[in-house]
């Protein structure tokens, strides 16, 4: 019985974090964006062809722009959910480290919704960014 109330009192922390997951250090958030097929569909399909599916830029086009690794502490430090959120928004041409940078704006073709999930979402990215669930048995 006891394992019975273990299992669905993690289904319901999960199932509350997924629902109303938020970008506050708990990680729920990450975990919601994760599972939200949209969002994972809006990363695969407007953020991957160039940041790649993990987001860590390893392909030729991230290469050639030298590109950060989305996925590292120091880039998660350096960029604030604004300036992400900005940088969708609104795209990006500069010169860093020698190299051209440029990524389209999203303004017009997602909705402040879409692009905070992605905010979140690429929060998740973040090595050890997901919760980690321990299970204990008494």
């Amino acid at each position: 019985m006891r394992a019975v109330i273990i299992v669905v009192c993690a289904l319901l922390v999960t199932l509350g974090g997924a629902a109303g997951g938020g970008d506050d250090g708990s990680g729920f958030g990450v975990a919601s964006a994760r599972a939200e097929p949209t969002t994972q569909a809006l990363w695969r399909t407007r953020c991957a062809p160039c940041h790649g599916v993990s987001g860590r830029g390893f392909n030729q086009r991230a290469q050639r722009m030298a590109m950060g690794d989305m996925t590292t502490e120091a880039w998660q430090i350096e960029m604030t959910d604004a300036h992400i959120r900005d940088t969708i928004r609104n795209g990006l041409q500069r010169v860093k480290f020698g190299n051209r940078q440029a990524m389209r704006h999203f303004k017009g073709k997602l909705t402040p919704a879409q692009i905070d999930a992605l905010v979140v979402y690429i929060r998740g990215l973040a090595r050890g960014a997901a919760p980690q669930f321990r299970w204990q048995f008494w």
